[in-house]
């Protein structure tokens, strides 16, 4: 072969590889649930396709199917991002994506294409590998679908919800079953306010089935390993005490409820206050009456205290007055206690107040008119103060006079005071 035939030979065969298609590399297809969990009875989500074609050319006849196992897709509720070029269809149940053509570095979108699940269960979905003309297989995509049931109702409450320092308090927790099937592995964790804790003993009761932590003394309870049975409707209660040790409003949110096969649960919330007594206190404005004749006539003053940080409710006393003073007529009422009832008939021995409401850390004042009818030291008690609907309780206030006996002294004053 002469030396210019071998020349020309390779001139040809360097200008064909100027002109040589460039190798193409595999398209991408990515695939997503939206949402990627569902909670009968809703049991319709939407799944997305992405294809992306990586290469610096256009290619062709691009394909990717997808079989949905437990699934049905309505491809009329597509929506196309890469124009009108692209085909969906479906024949039984199996989707394939096509595009005539797809531009150098260009991607398209299926979305919103609506899907049906046969039940609760986990939908493991991959796709075939996407292929186009003159290009490798790319890689499946791959997504999940989860269907649950749905969640339980999850509550929490203190009885009562008001205790003084030192009181005790039952925490129930109720979970509530709202599905057909029995919903399992239940858990969640509780961790009280710094000021409340654990009783001992812990009073611990428990229909949920699981392991229930609640350590006497400690302020942290949990549950692990749940179950509230079928059907729908169904309840399981767990219980123990706990004891306020420092005044104050405690608000006590759980963690979130979860389970094995139900959706998750929001957290359970519910407040225990912890209260320090309302106080009172009681004075006669003159120390000594006289009687008989008309009778004395002196003021009994009322001052009623809330020693907390926040609002006491229903603040309610009574007080009998002893045999030997009654309630001037009139009654002379002076002062108030912000709303509350004040009764004091006149001619008569007893008086209440009713329904007051002091704000944090503030006080009352109220007095009565009273008149002596009987000689002698008159000790007056009232009963014990209570708020919040009587669930705190506050010591009785105590005074006294003393009735003087009026011929007595006028006898003693004329004669000489005693002396011969």
């Amino acid at each position: 072969m002469s030396r210019l035939f071998r020349l020309a030979v390779a001139m040809i065969a360097a200008s064909a590889g100027c002109f040589a298609q460039p190798a193409l590399t595999a398209l991408t297809v990515t695939k997503s649930f939206s949402p990627s969990m569902i909670a009968l009875p809703t049991v319709t989500t939407t799944v997305n396709f992405t294809i992306t074609n990586p290469n610096t050319v256009a290619v062709s006849n691009v394909i990717v199917t997808d079989t949905l196992s437990g699934l049905t897709a309505n491809i009329g509720s597509v929506n196309f991002v890469c124009g009108s070029t692209a085909i969906l269809a479906s024949t039984g149940n199996t989707l394939t994506l096509s595009l005539p053509s797809l531009g150098a570095g260009a991607s398209c979108s299926f979305n919103s294409i609506t899907i049906t699940a046969d039940g609760a269960g986990v939908f493991n979905n991959i796709t075939s590998p996407v292929t186009a003309t003159g290009a490798p297989p790319g890689t499946p995509a791959a997504a999940t679908l989860t269907v649950v049931q749905p969640g339980p109702t999850f509550t929490k409450a203190f009885s009562p919800n008001v205790i003084p320092v030192g009181g005790g308090s039952t925490l129930t927790f109720t979970i509530t079953n709202n599905a057909a099937v029995a919903i399992t592995g239940l858990a969640f964790t509780d961790t009280l306010p710094a000021s409340v804790v654990v009783a001992t003993p812990n009073g611990l009761t428990n229909s949920c089935g699981g392991t229930v932590t609640a350590t006497a003394g400690s302020g942290s309870i949990s549950l692990s390993g749940g179950t509230v049975s079928a059907p729908s409707g169904t309840t399981c209660t767990i219980s123990l005490n706990v004891v306020g040790t420092v005044a104050g409003v405690d608000n006590n949110t759980t963690s979130t409820l979860t389970s094995t096969n139900a959706l998750t649960t929001q957290p359970a919330t519910a407040t225990l206050t912890v209260a320090l007594p309302p106080m009172i206190t009681k004075s006669f404005a003159d120390s000594q009456l006289e009687f008989p004749g008309p009778g004395d006539t002196t003021a009994l003053s009322f001052t009623i205290t809330n020693p907390n940080t926040f609002a006491m409710t229903g603040i309610i006393f009574f007080d009998n007055l002893p045999s030997g003073l009654i309630i001037s007529t009139p009654n002379g009422l002076t002062g108030s206690c912000d709303g509350g009832t004040i009764t004091a008939p006149a001619g008569t021995n007893s008086l209440s107040l009713a329904g007051a409401t002091l704000a944090a850390s503030t006080s009352c004042t109220f007095s009565v008119n009273v008149t002596a009818t009987q000689i002698g030291v008159q000790v007056n008690t009232t009963s014990p103060i209570t708020a919040f609907g009587g669930t705190i309780i506050g010591a009785p206030a105590t005074a006294s006079v003393s009735v003087a006996n009026l011929f007595f002294q006028w006898f003693y004053s004329e004669s000489g005071g005693g002396n011969p």
